[in-house]
């Protein structure tokens, strides 16, 4: 059984912050898969959530046929009194964000804990899915022996890129796995266990609009792809950086910079230079020689494009700094093993992270050459228009002939 913690508090002004999450998992997930810890806003009508305006309702997932199975799961509500109490301590939902991403609250802890304790008392945990870092929850886990999954929406996204998901046992957006796993993969690529793509053929596999894009000669030296301000990257992630500080730390390397918002910012930077009115990233990225960031995903995009790319807060891309730790490897070999590791194995499609086969092959421990290859299974898959509902049993060959 896996359990999936949905974020309990106030976020953004909004209750349900991960809604869309849930019915996600309702949708793809069975009764006899999942079930769930959440606080009691979740299971509000839809009329509830339709009156509020929330986007969700636009979601495909998000429906009433989907609403009404709801009570076929285990939702384990965790008392509004006590979380009400936990949050008071605080009673900011972006401060409060930062602590919960940061350090294990005690108090929360201790709540996980012992709604963990009920649902083992059940049945057996297999995981529990998060999609946020919550060392609250990953400390009551450790007792336990329970694993974490962490989720997150790639970098790659529609419409411009086949969409991509994050699976980390660590951590998404800081404090990942990437590192580790990296240097994994680079030694199964050394042993022969591993083919690499070139950028080329990645970019046209993933890529979908690349036809509509001229050739752009680069007129600014550094494009800056700007965060929203109330992000968990800037909140918890950014080494102390914000959009402010990152433009005036390039402003002192560069005059020639051009600014991108991010879409879900509604701060004017106008102020501090240039701004980007390019209708996609893609063109934003082509218009510029480099690419800065604290931690956007604009970056994944960046390298597609072989650009090159300065990072100052922490997420999965930081492995582009570690070329100094594999001198036997030319800069263009490097490139090619970072592009190669992030698009294949430590990103997947956002499509199989609800899918219970692609949940219970990640849970055997795959070596990475194993988790390349049924990446690029499901890609192949997918680009030719097929829908794999036993994906696993499809590549069982993997685990048979290893």
């Amino acid at each position: 059984m896996l359990v999936s913690f949905l974020y309990p508090f106030p976020l953004r002004g909004a209750d349900a912050p991960f809604l869309w999450v849930y019915y996600h998992q309702l949708s793809k997930l069975k009764p006899d898969q999942v079930c769930f810890i959440l606080d009691h806003s979740y299971l509000q009508p839809l009329e509830y959530f339709e009156e509020k305006g929330r986007w969700e309702m636009q979601n495909e997932f998000v429906t009433k046929e989907t609403h009404s199975k709801i009570n076929q799961y285990g939702n384990h509500l965790l008392p509004q009194a006590r979380l009400s109490e936990i949050y008071a301590e605080t009673n900011h939902d972006l401060t409060f964000f930062r602590n919960y991403l940061s350090f294990p609250i005690p108090k929360l802890q201790a709540l996980i804990y012992e709604k963990l304790k009920i649902i083992s008392s059940i049945t057996k945990i297999d995981a529990v899915m998060s999609w946020s870092n919550c060392p609250s929850l990953q400390y009551a886990c450790d007792a336990l022996g329970i694993r974490v999954i962490y989720n997150e929406l790639g970098p790659l996204r529609s419409s411009n890129f086949l969409p991509t998901g994050c699976f980390d046992f660590s951590g998404v957006n800081g404090h990942t796995s990437a590192v580790t796993r990296f240097v994994r993969f680079v030694d199964q690529y050394k042993r022969g266990f591993i083919e690499l793509s070139s950028r080329e053929a990645i970019l046209a596999k993933f890529a979908d609009k690349l036809g509509t894009v001229k050739k752009i000669t680069p007129r600014y030296e550094y494009g800056l792809a700007l965060q929203v301000e109330n992000d968990s990257n800037v909140i918890a992630y950014s080494n102390g950086f914000d959009n402010v500080k990152l433009i005036n730390e390039i402003k002192k390397k560069s005059n020639s910079i051009l600014i991108r918002k991010h879409p879900g910012s509604s701060i004017d930077y106008s102020v501090y230079g240039e701004l980007d009115r390019s209708p996609t990233s893609i063109e934003f990225i082509l218009n510029c020689q480099k690419i800065a960031s604290v931690n956007s995903g604009t970056i994944m995009e960046a390298l597609l494009f072989d650009k090159k790319v300065e990072l100052f807060g922490d997420c999965p891309y930081k492995i582009i700094y570690m070329g100094e730790k594999f001198p036997e490897f030319s800069e263009k070999e490097f490139k090619k093993l970072v592009l190669n590791f992030l698009v294949f194995n430590y990103f997947m499609s956002f499509r199989f992270l609800f899918d219970m086969d692609y949940i219970s092959f990640r849970l055997l421990d795959p070596d990475e050459w194993q988790v390349n290859l049924f990446h690029k299974f499901i890609w192949n898959e997918l680009a030719k228009g097929n829908f794999l509902k036993n994906c696993l049993k499809e590549y069982g060959k993997i685990f048979l002939n290893s």
